[in-house]
């Protein structure tokens, strides 16, 4: 079977037409192409939005609903006790999060740092009130985003649950990975 030559310019063009415009709507929804025939699945965000997402500034306060509120409240209130019952400086930024393996540790380098750890070792149900508090509020926090944000959070890195506490004050945020 022969194709005659303007017919086959013209399929040509078509091909080509529709390979660019595949091209072009691609490389306007973020996906990179080097060329009309290879494509990836990769979504590229600026330069700006890297680093929004690792800024202190895109960090997300919580938490909003009453439940999460309550249990905060609740929390931070029995842990402010066990604290200064084991002579535990909350003058100082407390800043707490769950490590790689799973236990609770604080992030920042306050110099009660040892006694905290060991604390949450000692205590299981302290521990897993903590677990709970930071598992309702990643739910929390995810739930409240467009499946948009969503997909870009997991795609760029995760997040992680903090609870910061210092005197009579306590509040949480999450942080990138």
């Amino acid at each position: 079977m022969s194709i005659s030559p303007l017919l086959g310019i013209d399929l040509v063009r078509t091909v080509s037409s529709a390979a660019n415009s595949m091209f072009s709507v691609a490389k306007s929804m973020g996906s990179k192409k080097t060329s009309a025939t290879q494509a990836s699945d990769a979504t590229s965000f600026s330069s700006e939005a890297k680093r929004l997402n690792q800024s202190k500034a895109a960090e997300s306060v919580l938490p909003s609903s009453s439940s999460t509120q309550a249990n905060l409240a609740a929390f931070s209130t029995e842990l402010r006790k066990v604290f200064s019952e084991n002579g535990i400086d909350t003058t100082q930024e407390i800043d707490l999060k769950t490590n790689e393996l799973g236990k609770i540790e604080a992030a920042n380098d306050h110099p009660d740092k040892a006694k905290i750890e060991a604390l949450f070792e000692e205590n299981p149900e302290l521990a897993a009130q903590f677990q709970q508090l930071s598992s309702s509020a990643t739910a929390e926090q995810l739930n409240s985003k467009s499946a948009a944000a969503q997909y870009a959070q997991a795609s760029t890195a995760s997040t992680q649950f903090h609870l910061v506490m210092q005197n009579e004050t306590a509040r949480t945020y999450f942080a990138s990975v």
